[in-house]
């Protein structure tokens, strides 16, 4: 009878050394590299953050994360412009998805919330000018309502009887408060 001869098996990293596993101890390293395209996850350098935005990598962009990963709308945005987007401009995303299909270039943040205001009250009510009331949550034209700019906050919108009844209801409220903590 002739005795059974396991054949050699070498590493699967290529090296050459004979080993009794798939690898020589710490080779695995040398196959399953985590680097880009030699990952077998790699994408393309473009996947889906989680909060819905797709990021590019660009490793040299100004912008770009610690990963070199910088979000899509931006980059699109910049190619168009044809230069960097100024410092303090905003891309709207007029689907309010952030799938990149038509983006609008803010100039600042307070113009972008002004953007989302207006579309909010041209949906709720027909009429992008009108405002809405932070008592009673209905929409109504600016000449009805008392605005109040408050620094470093916003704007204070409302009728003023919402108001009065608001302060009514609440005055009401510390005076009961105030009697059941004197009767206990």
């Amino acid at each position: 009878m002739i005795p059974y001869i396991e054949a050699a098996k070498y590493c699967e990293c290529g090296c050459g050394q004979v080993v009794a596993r798939r690898f020589f101890s710490g080779h695995q390293n040398h196959v399953r590299s985590t680097r880009r395209e030699l990952n077998g996850h790699w994408k393309g350098g473009r996947y889906v953050n989680d909060s819905g935005y797709a990021m590019v990598y660009d490793p040299e962009h100004r912008r770009a994360s610690a990963n070199g990963y910088v979000r899509e709308h931006i980059a699109l945005a910049e190619k168009a412009l044809g230069k960097p987007i100024p410092d303090g401009a905003q891309v709207h995303h007029l689907t309010h998805i952030s799938d990149n299909s038509s983006i609008v270039l803010c100039q600042d943040q307070k113009y972008h919330f002004l953007l989302h205001m207006r579309e909010r009250a041209y949906k709720e009510c027909g009429n992008p000018s009108w405002r809405k009331c932070k008592f009673c949550q209905k929409y109504d034209a600016p000449e009805n309502l008392h605005m109040k700019q408050i620094k470093n906050y916003g704007w204070n919108i409302h009728h003023q009887s919402c108001e009065a009844e608001y302060e009514k209801k609440r005055t009401v409220k510390r005076a009961a408060k105030r009697l059941s903590a004197r009767s206990h």
